[in-house]
C-alpha cells in the first residue's frame, strides 16, 4: 500500500496519476478518498505549477533545517536568533566560496541528474516525427512523446523540474545535442550565485550599540 501511495505522489503526468489511483482504488477506495481530501497541488507532483521548477514532494528540507538547529532550539529567543544569524552567515560565506570554485555552467545537482538520465536514456529508442516531435520508446514498447520546441514530455518531468528527463536526454543524444544546454536557468551557476549573494553581517557587542530613543511599551495585561 505504501509503495502505491508513493507512486501516486511521484507521478509526473495526470494519466500516470490516474492509472495509479485506479490501482489503489481496486485495493482500497477508502485510501483514495483519504488522499483526495487534500488538494492535489499540495502533494501530487503532476499538479505542481510548472513555473516553480521543483519536483520535491517530501518535507526533507524542513527536517534537515530542524536537525541543523537542534543544538540551539532550546535556547532563549535572543540567544537563538544570534546563533541562527551566525550559522546562516557562515553558511552563506561557505556557499559563495563553493560557487566561485565551481568549474561548470550548471549546478552539481543538475549535473548528477543529467548523468543519471543519460544512463537511462541510452536504453531508449528514438524516432523522429514531424518538426519538433519525437518518440522515446522503451524495451516494453511504452512510448513517450517529446516536443523539444514546446519543452514538453509526456512523462511531465521536464516541464515540472526544468531538467531534461531520460526521454528528452535520449532525444538530445539522438540529435547530437548537449542536454546541459537545455536545463532551466534555475540550475545554472549564475542562479546559484545569486541565491547566496545576500550579505548577513556580524553584529557588534550590545555595549557598543548606538544610543536610541523609543516609546516605552508596557507588558500586556494578564487575563483574569
Amino acid at each position: 500500500m505504501n509503495g502505491k501511495l508513493w507512486s501516486i505522489a511521484k507521478a509526473g503526468s495526470k494519466s500516470v496519476f490516474n492509472e495509479h489511483m485506479k490501482e489503489l482504488g481496486d485495493d482500497s477506495m477508502e485510501a483514495v478518498l483519504w488522499l483526495m481530501n487534500e488538494p492535489c497541488e499540495k502533494w501530487a507532483r503532476h499538479a505542481f505549477q510548472c513555473d516553480i521548477k521543483s519536483d520535491h514532494i517530501t518535507n526533507n528540507m524542513s527536517e534537515c533545517f530542524n536537525n541543523w538547529i537542534k543544538d540551539e532550539r532550546d535556547k532563549p529567543i535572543l540567544t537563538l536568533l544570534e546563533h541562527l544569524m551566525r550559522k546562516i552567515m557562515v553558511r552563506f560565506s561557505n556557499k559563495c566560496d563553493e560557487v566561485e570554485k565551481l568549474n561548470d555552467y550548471i549546478t552539481p545537482y543538475a549535473r548528477a541528474q543529467l548523468s543519471t538520465n543519460e544512463k537511462n536514456g541510452r536504453k531508449l529508442q528514438v524516432y523522429h516525427g514531424m518538426g519538433d516531435w519525437y518518440e522515446a520508446v522503451n524495451k516494453r514498447g511504452v512510448k513517450m512523446l517529446v516536443n523539444i520546441g514546446a519543452i514538453t514530455c509526456d512523462c511531465g518531468m521536464w516541464q515540472i523540474s526544468g531538467l531534461p528527463c531520460k526521454h528528452v536526454v535520449a532525444v538530445f543524444m539522438y540529435r547530437r545535442v548537449f542536454p546541459h544546454d537545455h536545463v532551466h536557468w534555475y540550475y545554472t551557476k549564475e542562479a546559484l550565485k545569486l541565491t547566496y549573494s545576500g550579505a548577513i553581517n556580524t553584529i557588534p557587542e550590545e555595549s557598543r550599540w548606538p544610543g536610541y530613543q523609543c516609546q516605552h511599551i508596557d507588558l500586556p495585561a494578564k487575563r483574569a
